[in-house]
């Protein structure tokens, strides 16, 4: 009898502590639970609001990107990366040259729409890391 209750509370108590461990998971359920009280719909009306295709897309997407962490292959890449590119100086030409090869073949796809999504985002990330880079710059140096 107490190995049947260990073995069902074990998935509960894993479940908990994946719910503890994770705040984006917590808000997000908070709100469900607050805005079925406010608006309250049947099971079968919730599941009709959810595209599963998109659900199941993002959640292959995850195991891949999940395994590939996994696997050791981005830290294997990472550190090939570091012993060709030797010093700060060379490692920041080949991120610019990166960035080059991204803008070029976002150039190349001709969506002029994707054109200014980029640049909404990228110039205030850019600002940022310049931001960034200044204050710590003067922090060390202090």
């Amino acid at each position: 009898m107490v190995l049947f209750l260990q073995r069902l509370v074990a998935p509960v108590s894993a479940f908990s502590r994946c719910l503890v461990g994770d705040p984006m998971l917590l808000v997000m359920g908070g709100l469900g639970i607050v805005l079925q009280w406010l608006h309250p719909q049947s099971l079968f009306q919730l599941a009709e609001r959810v595209h599963w295709t998109t659900i199941a897309v993002l959640t292959g997407l995850m195991l891949l990107s999940r395994a590939l962490e996994l696997s050791g292959y981005l830290t294997l890449w990472g550190r090939i990366l570091l012993v060709h590119l030797r010093g700060e100086r060379r490692l920041a030409m080949g991120l610019v040259i990166g960035s080059m090869a991204n803008l070029i073949a976002l150039r190349l796809a001709r969506q002029p729409g994707m054109w200014r999504e980029f640049h909404h985002w990228s110039l205030p990330v850019l600002g940022l890391a310049w931001l960034f880079a200044v204050v710590l710059k003067s922090a060390l140096t202090w």
